[in-house]
């Protein structure tokens, strides 16, 4: 590719020569930049799928922890619900301080308010 004999310039030659070839290092910087993109388009391409499969596969995993939580969350209320309603229906619901059902104490019981 020397055109030159005298060639004592080394790879710095060889860059000229090219681009003198090419129609300018313009051109030369070109080509060279189609030919890498060329090249590393199938890596791109592999390395964008695999990511989005992993990113579809962590998406996947959280959604079925979330609707795992979900579920939990719904079978605990309904358990809720029914020992309410079921303790409401059996009037065995405790009230603070007594059973469901006791009357208020009255003044003459004793309770540290009156100071009996």
């Amino acid at each position: 590719m020397r055109r030159n004999n005298v060639g004592n310039l080394g790879a710095y030659q060889d860059i000229v020569v090219k681009a003198k070839d090419a129609g300018g290092v313009e051109k030369l910087i070109e080509s060279i930049e189609k030919a890498a993109a060329w090249k590393a388009m199938p890596k791109g391409f592999a390395a964008g799928i695999a990511a989005t499969i992993a990113a579809v596969a962590v998406v996947k995993q959280y959604s079925k922890r979330g609707d795992a939580h979900e579920a939990e969350a719904n079978r605990a209320k309904a358990q809720l619900t029914g020992d309410f309603v079921e303790a409401t229906d059996s009037d065995e619901l405790e009230v603070e301080g007594g059973e469901a059902g006791a009357e208020e104490s009255t003044e003459d019981s004793p309770s540290p308010e009156n100071g009996s």
